[in-house]
Parts: structure tokens; C-alpha cells; sequence
């Protein structure tokens, strides 16, 4: 650009540089011509020639009654080709450690509006009673004092941790004080602070044998000697070998429902799990995911009730009780953990937002939370029958077993055989699923110790009847 070219001209590449640095984001309005025209000196016919180049060259696009818009995709940023500094501090050993973690990124992956059937962990976020939240939400601004806007505890509001807590007790049968409660982002962020609370590199620690693939590389990101917990019908059956009690700190366990393969513990191996805690001097946790599906119809203590020792720290979320985005778990902790657990809260994620907390209390206060169980306990067994239904009519070849929780698991013994002659690992099914908008989680990717075993795991209530019956059709066309 030269001094000697016409003023729309320059005006132009002015624009075009500033939208391609990103400096004008896409989706950003340019000001109105007569405003850009005032405020930089020029005729307005100008601006509006500069305008019509940057809709020619694809940068602008005009829409009636708003103006001119950055188009999408216009922002060029070029990436360093040395990315690793060599004078550059290294990493610390906790970063490095997690960074060798293996995760399974495609199916930890982002949920879009094509990827919900047949995603493991995703309530029926359709039945969501959105008009009630919104309705409470509205409540809560409209009501709001300017004190209410300041900083709040990092343990959770507390009138939110007693209605916890008495939502426990009637619930779940679980006694415990309000302070004992922790208001966090999830189940993940609870692993991570109690592995932070406890662990040293190099400490023990045991988890069932398959699990989650998060508790997997929390522990394994502090660097701790994770063990393998064998299953039997009565659950997680505890270890063997002899065990230091200096190194040994925590035992992870789903007994409500284990996860992935649905075992519910026995009463006589909860009280086992107990006298062990006691004799090694280590921390339970009690991982109790979508536990009002579970028990909708049941009355089984948990470990936590049960527990004379108060060695159990109780887990549990909403995330998969109303919808993943909504970013709300909370745990129950012994009283002797509390300050180290709330000093690291206070030095890393501080508070989950207190609207959404108070909102929180005002639907569960209200029994809408009780009333939304009801109906997606109602809808999800609906889907699930949709499911057999659909999988024994195009799908006789696959064998599907249901578990108390919102998933399936699903197995194909010729085809998964390595002696068959069209056999292929869980993998490479999940990944020609995945790629037909079908979404699925493996089951070989949450064993990590020994030879791990194939299937699939499946989640039967995020989508309706309908589009369950569409999907499996087009499973079934796919082999």
C-alpha cells in the first residue's frame, strides 16, 4: 500500500491486515460507514467503496438492518516451526507426568448436536425442564443483592451444602454435616484435589480393574503405583499381596454400579472393604456416579453410611443428572481432610459460580429435582427397551447386556475374535461408528493392567426411540 493510493484503497488493506491479525474478530459488526466516515475525516462513499472490497474479497459479508460482519475464518496466524524453546525452564515432573498419561482423546471428545446417541454419561438432556431453571435463574437476578456479587466460600454457598446434605440423608441414608460437603465442578476435580490431598509419588494406590480412564490418569499423572483391583459377583475384590501401610492411601471404588461392567458390591464386601481401610490406615472412595438412577428402586447403604471409621470419601455429580454442562458434583469429606482439601480449592479453582449454585438449591428445595428423576428414570428405561428392540431386530449378531445405570454393554464374539477372518479390536468399530455419527466408548481402553478384553459401551437414554431405532439401522448396514 502506497501514500499514493485512492483513500478507499488503503482504507481497504487497513481493514483486510487488521481482520486477518484477528485484531477484527469473525463475527465482530464493523461501525456504520457514516460513524467510520465522521470519525476517520473521509466521505462516507469512501468507507462504503473500502466495504463493497472487503464483500468482493469474501472478508465482509452485509446484512440488512445490522451492517457489515466479519466472515468466518479470516484470521491467518502462523505457527512457530520450533515450538520448544531450548533456554526455556523444564517442565515440572507433575506436567511431564501428565503428559505421558494416555488418554483416549476421541472419546473424551466435545458432544455436538450429531454425537449424542450412543455417548456413555449423557442423561436425556432433551426432557431437561428448561423453563423451570430459567424461570429460577430469572429469580435469582432479578432478587439479587450487590453483596451477593462479592466472593463466597470455596467449600460452596452454604445453604446449598445443607440442602446437600439433607438430600443425602433422606436419599442415600448418608448422616453428614453440612461442612463436610464440598461443591465442585465434577467428579474429576474431586479426584484431582483428593490425589492432591493424599498422594506422593510413588504412594499406593488401587482401583478397580476395568474403570474410568480419568481415575486412571489422575493417579498415574501424580505419579503414583496404581494397582489393579480383580471383580468378581460381589465386586472389587481386595488385593493380595502384602502391602506397606506407610505407601498405601486410597482405593477407588464404583459400588453402586462398577463401571463399566455393572457389578453391584455385596453388603459383605462393603464391610470387608471397611476393616481393610482400618487395618492399612488408607482412604476409601466411593465414586457413586448417576446413583438416583441406580437406586431409584432400591435401598442399599453405601460404604459412607456404613462406615464407623469415617474413612470414605463419598463422590458424587450432577453433571450426569441433569446435563454435563451444567458443571456441578460434590463430595463428601472426612472432617480431618477438610483444611488441606479447601486450602487447595482456594489456590487453584477457587468456587464453582454461586448463580448457578443458588439456582441449584432453589430446584432441588422445590422437589423439581425429585420430579425430573422420576421422568428421565421413566424415559431412560423407555429408550433402553427402544434399544433391545431395535439392536434384536438388526443386530442379531451383537449381544447387549443391560446394567442399573444409564449404559449398555455390547459385544460381538465373531467379530471381535482374532481368529475370525473379518476380526477387528473394539477400536476400529468404535472409530466406523464414530465416523457415521455413532458414539460409543471402548472397553479395552479402561483396563490398565493385564490383558484387556473388547466391547463396547454404550449410552441408551440421550436420544429418543426414534432416533435410537435410525441409529441402529444404520449400524447395522455399516457391517
Amino acid at each position: 500500500m502506497a501514500d499514493s493510493d485512492p483513500l478507499y484503497r488503503q482504507l481497504f488493506e487497513i481493514l483486510k491486515l487488521n481482520i486477518q491479525k484477528g485484531l477484527l474478530p469473525s463475527g465482530c459488526y464493523l461501525p456504520s460507514s457514516r460513524l467510520m466516515a465522521e470519525t476517520l475525516n473521509i466521505s462516507r462513499s469512501t468507507v462504503n467503496r473500502a466495504f463493497e472490497l472487503l464483500v468482493f474479497d469474501g472478508l465482509l459479508s452485509a446484512e440488512i438492518g445490522k451492517g457489515y460482519k466479519v466472515e468466518e475464518g479470516q484470521i491467518e496466524i502462523s505457527v512457530p516451526l520450533n515450538l520448544k524453546k531450548s533456554d526455556a525452564p523444564r517442565l515440572s515432573d507433575v506436567a511431564d507426568s501428565f503428559l505421558k498419561v494416555n488418554i483416549d482423546e476421541e472419546e473424551l471428545g466435545n458432544i455436538d448436536s450429531l454425537g449424542l446417541a450412543f455417548r456413555p454419561g449423557v442423561p436425556p438432556v432433551d426432557v431437561f425442564p428448561v423453563r423451570r431453571w430459567m424461570s429460577l435463574t430469572q429469580k435469582y437476578w432479578k432478587d439479587i443483592q450487590f453483596s451477593s456479587l462479592n466472593y463466597k466460600p470455596t467449600s460452596g454457598v452454604q445453604s446449598l451444602k445443607e440442602t446437600i446434605s439433607n438430600y443425602l440423608r433422606i436419599d442415600r441414608g448418608i448422616q453428614c454435616h453440612p461442612d463436610q460437603v464440598i461443591v465442585v465442578s465434577g467428579s474429576l476435580q474431586s479426584l484431582y484435589l483428593i490425589a492432591n490431598t493424599l498422594v506422593n509419588p510413588g504412594d499406593q494406590v488401587f482401583a478397580e480393574n476395568p474403570t474410568f480412564q480419568n481415575v486412571v490418569s489422575i493417579f498415574k499423572g501424580m505419579r503414583a503405583n496404581l494397582g489393579a483391583l480383580e471383580m468378581d459377583e460381589d465386586g472389587a475384590q481386595l488385593p493380595n499381596a502384602p502391602i506397606s501401610k506407610d505407601f498405601l492411601k486410597l482405593v477407588h471404588l464404583t459400588p453402586s454400579c462398577h463401571y463399566p461392567l455393572g457389578t453391584e458390591m455385596s453388603e459383605k464386601r462393603k464391610f470387608e472393604w471397611i476393616d481393610f481401610a482400618q487395618k492399612q490406615k488408607c482412604y476409601l472412595i466411593e465414586n457413586d456416579y448417576e446413583h438416583e438412577i441406580v437406586h431409584a428402586k432400591k435401598d442399599k447403604p453405601t460404604i459412607f453410611s456404613l462406615d464407623p471409621n469415617h474413612s470414605t470419601i463419598y463422590l458424587s455429580t450432577f453433571n450426569r443428572l441433569l446435563h454435563p454442562s451444567i458443571r456441578v458434583g460434590y463430595m463428601v469429606v472426612p472432617f480431618e481432610l477438610l483444611p488441606a482439601v479447601e486450602a487447595l480449592m482456594k489456590h487453584s479453582h477457587r468456587f464453582v459460580p454461586p448463580s448457578i449454585q443458588m439456582v441449584l438449591n432453589e430446584f432441588i428445595k422445590h422437589s423439581f429435582l425429585q420430579l425430573h428423576i422420576k421422568n428421565i428414570f421413566q424415559i431412560a428405561n423407555e429408550r433402553k427397551k427402544a434399544f433391545f428392540r431395535a439392536a434384536s431386530e438388526f443386530l442379531p449378531d451383537w449381544k447387549f447386556s443391560e446394567t442399573s445405570a444409564l449404559h449398555i454393554l455390547g459385544n460381538n464374539d465373531s467379530l471381535f475374535s482374532l481368529d475370525s477372518c473379518q476380526g477387528m479390536s473394539d477400536k476400529k468399530v468404535a472409530k466406523l461408528l464414530q465416523e457415521h455419527n455413532i458414539v460409543t466408548h471402548t472397553l479395552s481402553s479402561l483396563y490398565f493392567n493385564g490383558p484387556p478384553k473388547d466391547g463396547l459401551i454404550l449410552g441408551h437414554s440421550s436420544v429418543p426411540s426414534s432416533v435410537i431405532q435410525q441409529k441402529i439401522q444404520h449400524w447395522s448396514a455399516l457391517f
